[in-house]
């Protein structure tokens, strides 16, 4: 299991255990960290994500 996929397991654990703004707050925090990436439209996602899963916008690498 490659660290992506270890992070989004841990994420998707602790959202699915999440009540009400709690799953916000972990989605903000895994953004902050690095763990997941936010698109121009607010949406968080995760890292193995190329696209959006809100919008279907492409995601902007930093190189970009």
């Amino acid at each position: 299991m490659t660290d992506t996929t270890h992070a989004e397991s841990v994420i998707v654990s602790l959202l699915g255990s999440a009540e009400g703004a709690e799953a916000r707050a972990i989605m903000r925090a895994a953004v902050r960290a690095g763990l997941m990436w936010r698109c121009p439209c607010q949406q968080p996602n995760y890292l193995s994500h190329e696209s959006c899963a809100g919008c279907r916008q492409r995601r902007r690498h930093r190189e970009d």
